[in-house]
């Protein structure tokens, strides 16, 4: 295609423009794009959010953050959705059905989103047209650099970075110089269910009160953003203390019905009821303090940060907790503006806060178990051997090096980070695990 043309995609109802660059074969446009091309904006900015959401492909498990492609053959363009979330159409054909498509001047391409609890269609036009002369000289519209991505970024999954920051619609708020790679990661991806401590990267200038829903960061992911953060941790706690105290009656019911097959005594109601309460307390306090570590350690670096119920983990923890199962994290530590490439040690010490913090806890469990005497009317000594038992292992699972279902846990970072750190936590998190199960039969 000569450069005599210009080729991009028009999106009348935010006035938006995106430039299509001729040495360009591929082409991904997604939630970003679009963002960034807003002059007018939708009523409901959040409308935004269901725009590309970042999955996997279920045949090759590649990572997909984009609506959809176009790319370039032969000074053709042809466009292709790789099975995004709402679907794209061009005109009336579903592209998400289809093989890549070719593309002529005027094209009409439709992609749902959600407006004020409705569905409503973006629709976005393909342009290739005749440059005018001063055109030809200097365009003085604005352009999108997009992302080359190699094949390291395109398997990195870590979800405790996401790059949320878009570039600014208010110009008198203009992008700094931080400007770094984008991660590929997206809170929405059900793939990211557990997050521990978030990170939102320094990609333009950070408002004074960046957790505020009016200061232009894309904070989507967060549940009821204007709420307080003591909601936040509250409704949290309420959801894992209910997590928890449902698996135990679970376990209880086993037992329940393990005694009766076997005609064994069976056990009291304060055994049933009232045994796993402080437990789930107990656990419900160990996550609090867990975020808050990493949290608290943040602020101690200068970085904006408050913890935040996330939708997606809500929504799973609040699934685990009806059926008595204990997989699920509500919120997470948010802070804003960490470079993880320059900010090594701070992120280091952010990352180790909170498996540390289980493994104190776990210490102190323990230590009370030892002091409470065999003969309490309400097994103390058990239940805080199993208190700091499931701290250890807390600590012992966020020590993991790697993804675990497609989100990496604090040790992933911690073992490159300081390998003598990791391995000193790791030891002692293990024995203070091997203590506390075999502490009953002391």
């Amino acid at each position: 295609m000569s450069n005599e043309f210009e080729v991009y995609l028009e999106i009348p109802i935010i006035a938006g423009k995106i430039e299509i660059p001729n040495d360009k074969k591929v082409i991904y446009i997604g939630k970003r794009e679009i963002k960034n091309s807003v002059v007018k904006s939708l009523s409901d900015p959040r409308a935004f959010d269901s725009i590309s959401s970042v999955r996997n492909d279920k045949d090759t498990g590649a990572v997909i953050k984009q609506q959809f492609i176009i790319s370039k053959v032969n000074d053709k363009y042809f466009i292709e959705d790789p099975n995004s979330s709402n679907g794209t159409y061009l005109g009336n054909l579903n592209l998400k059905q289809n093989p890549p498509t070719p593309l002529k001047n005027g094209d009409e391409i439709i992609v749902p989103i959600e407006e004020n609890g409705k569905l409503i269609s973006l629709k976005i036009y393909f342009h290739i047209e005749k440059k005018k002369f001063d055109q030809l000289a200097h365009t003085q519209q604005k352009k999108i650099n997009y992302p080359t991505i190699d094949s390291d970024e395109a398997q990195y999954s870590d979800p405790t970075i996401t790059p949320t920051i878009p570039s600014p619609v208010n110009q008198a708020v203009k992008a700094s110089s931080y400007q770094y790679k984008s991660f590929i990661y997206d809170p929405n991806d059900p793939m990211n269910t557990s997050n521990s401590f978030i990170m939102i990267q320094r990609m333009q200038t950070i408002p004074p009160n960046a957790f505020q829903p009016s200061s232009g960061l894309d904070l989507s992911m967060v549940y009821k953003l204007e709420k307080s953060e003591f909601w936040h941790i509250l409704v949290a706690f309420g959801l894992l203390f209910l997590m928890v105290y449902r698996y135990y009656i679970n376990i209880n019911v086993i037992m329940l019905i393990i005694a009766l097959i076997n005609s064994n005594q069976l056990p009291s109601l304060t055994q049933f009821f009232i045994e796993p309460l402080p437990i789930a307390l107990i656990f419900g306090l160990s996550f609090i303090v867990h975020e808050l570590s990493h949290l608290q350690t943040a602020k101690h670096f200068n970085f904006q940060s408050r913890f935040c119920l996330t939708k997606v983990g809500v929504k799973a923890t609040l699934k685990w907790a009806l059926i008595g199962f204990p997989f699920g994290l509500p919120g997470a530590a948010v802070s804003v503006g960490v470079d993880p490439k320059n900010d090594k040690d701070k992120m280091g010490w952010i990352k180790i806060a909170g498996p540390f913090s289980n493994f104190v806890l776990g210490v102190i469990c323990i230590i009370i178990a030892f002091l409470i005497p065999k003969d309490s009317i309400i097994n103390l000594r058990m239940i805080f051997a199993q208190a700091s038992s499931m701290n250890f292992v807390l600590g012992i699972f966020n020590m993991i090096p790697r993804e675990v279902k497609g989100f990496a846990l604090d040790g992933k970072f911690i073992i490159k980070w300081n390998k003598p750190w990791y391995f000193t936590l790791l030891a002692g998190l293990l024995m203070g695990l091997i203590i506390a199960i075999i502490f009953p039969n002391l």
